[in-house]
């Protein structure tokens, strides 16, 4: 299949099929071949025509349309390379406020979310006496987390990750306040949770503005990108089969959009 180069930037390939359809792949996932081509092709945009292998039918009907913004976040060295897609949601479907329940796809556990302007909202409850949580199911060992959010007035927010064990134990999670990133190893459920800080960087997050963040966990090495800073940390625990993935905000008006979740492979 022909497809034209459209654009190249921190290793991401743009491309665009004979159907009109945008493709975007990691430039390891083309041939050595193809490889070189795109990474000549810098002074000028030439339409190129690749005649890939890789690019299929299938990855054209399921690829995500991925705005210039979205490329230019993604860091020139990553841990591992992005796999099967498992979920992309770009909350885009508005929603009334959900307290319990389905939410574009994710699911309400606790605080006050809703869909507005192409953004998901999330507040705690003070009487919830617990953060707020908007979950996905899925099962992955290696995976990559990508999604945008603003702080807004929340004390931080979170991305979390729990076993796919019932009742689904807490194992990882990165934490992001105004101030820091940070990861914890964790285990247990409710009253019997039980958490680690491994890494912390610190650093000025600001509040009112969008960041990307980066989320790779490869065996027991579990890595974070947000903008130019990366923190990571290596556990016995991050190796341990993934059944859940929470969004948690602590206080009120944080923002989340274009969350994606990717099984992760190994560079090479």
């Amino acid at each position: 299949m022909e497809a034209e180069l459209i654009d190249f930037k921190n290793r991401v390939v743009i491309l665009k099929s004979s159907t009109g359809k945008k493709i975007t792949l990691q430039i390891n996932q083309l041939e050595l071949a193809d490889q070189g081509y795109i990474k000549n092709w810098t002074t000028h945009k030439k339409a190129l025509l690749l005649k890939n292998s890789f690019i299929q039918e299938k990855e054209i009907e399921n690829s995500v349309q991925v705005t210039e913004e979205l490329v230019n976040s993604v860091p020139s060295e990553t841990l591992c390379k992005s796999g099967e897609l498992i979920v992309s949601t770009a909350f885009d479907q508005p929603t009334a406020v959900i307290r319990k329940g389905p939410i574009n796809n994710w699911k309400v556990g606790k605080g006050e979310w809703r869909v507005e302007g192409g953004v998901l909202h999330g507040d705690e409850l003070p009487e919830d006496n617990h953060a707020s949580s908007c979950t996905f199911r899925f099962g992955a060992t290696d995976m990559i987390i990508k999604a945008q959010f603003k702080l807004g007035d929340a004390k931080f927010i979170s991305f979390g990750c729990r076993d796919n064990v019932p009742p689904n134990l807490h194992l990882a999670r990165t934490f992001v306040s105004s101030d820091s990133i940070w990861i914890q190893r964790m285990s247990g459920i409710a009253k019997t949770t039980k958490a680690e800080k491994l890494a912390t960087y610190k650093t000025s997050i600001d509040p009112n503005s969008w960041h990307h963040i980066l989320i790779e966990i490869l065996g027991d090495h579990y890595r974070v990108t947000v903008g130019d800073h990366t923190v990571e940390a290596h556990h016995e625990r991050f190796q341990d089969t993934k059944g859940i993935m929470a969004l948690i905000t602590k206080g009120q008006g944080a923002q989340f959009k274009n969350v994606s979740i990717w099984h992760a492979e190994e560079n090479r």
